[in-house]
């Protein structure tokens, strides 16, 4: 069995293991709780600015690097 892990669901698992609801995290950011759900589902493909609002709120942050050849 392969795993498939997506951006959605794993954000998904840190609020949850943070214990932060993702209506609590809607209405800190100031989204629409709706938005947020249909941003996180497993086959969304949200904007940008969102997942980096979402990620600043957990307290992440993603770069960008180079590979090394």
């Amino acid at each position: 069995m392969r795993y498939k892990s997506t951006l959605g669901r794993d954000i998904r698992e840190i609020a949850r293991k943070r214990g932060i609801t993702l209506y609590r995290m809607a209405k800190d950011l100031g989204i629409a709780n709706e938005s947020l759900l249909r941003s996180l589902k497993d086959d969304a493909n949200p904007e940008w600015k969102t997942i980096k609002k979402i990620l600043g709120y957990l307290g992440y942050e993603i770069r960008v690097v180079k590979k090394k050849r």
